[in-house]
């Protein structure tokens, strides 16, 4: 639960915003730690749709339906979701990010699977994508890795095939073999410069270089 709360405090600007972009504020008042249970309980809300004319009259936003979900940190087992899984998102009713701590030896560790299946969370929750879906799924699992197991990777080469590596594990988990791979291929240009929460001006200058540079990775 410790590594959990520094990650959480660790947190940078630009991952912040993540949060901050399903409704989470930096204030306390949608936090509830539990330390005997090794669970944080956040509210997330979709934003409200921007203030619109009609008839002359202002029409003021009004806020989407909020649910719950939970951070767990907890020892995982060996078979279904948990089964060799360093987290994974259990849901939606109720929603949960489950981090199983026997496998996380780090902060780095920690850091990593959290904003991961953040990512995953954003995706689903605020974009309704379909992650049953192996195209979409593909695009959720590039966008994650580029964000966290692949973040730190400086040379613009080495940080496309970290994230199609990884990307291609996980699709392939759902989608074996050479259908996960096509729609990691399919999808991977468009995916790894989707840069949702931020704005363009908010991409970090690896992900612009990327852009830039435009490196073709053979399939594999």
């Amino acid at each position: 639960m410790n590594h959990l709360k520094e990650v959480l405090q660790d947190l940078s600007p630009r991952h912040m915003r993540l949060f901050q972009s399903m409704g989470i504020k930096d204030d306390g008042v949608f936090w509830q730690t539990d330390e005997k249970e090794s669970t944080i309980q956040i509210q997330l809300r979709k934003p409200g749709h921007n203030s619109t004319s009609f008839g002359g009259e202002i029409q003021e936003p009004k806020d989407e339906p909020s649910i719950q979900m939970s951070i767990e940190c907890r020892n995982c087992g060996t078979t279904g979701p948990e089964s060799g899984a360093r987290a994974y998102v259990r849901g939606p009713s109720p929603l949960a990010i489950v981090l199983c701590s026997n496998r996380l030896n780090s902060h780095k560790d920690f850091k990593q699977v959290l904003l991961h299946e953040l990512i995953h969370v954003y995706d689903v929750f605020i974009r309704n994508w379909n992650l049953q879906n192996c195209e979409i799924l593909a695009k959720s699992e590039i966008r994650a890795a580029r964000e966290a197991e692949c973040a730190d990777e400086r040379f613009n080469m080495m940080k496309r095939f970290c994230v199609k590596d990884r990307a291609t594990i996980a699709t392939c988990n759902m989608f074996p073999n050479t259908i996960g791979q096509d729609c990691v291929k399919n999808v991977f240009d468009d995916a790894i410069n989707d840069q949702a929460p931020w704005d363009e001006g908010e991409e970090t200058t690896t992900s612009r270089d990327l852009y830039l540079h435009n490196i073709k990775i053979s399939k594999r």
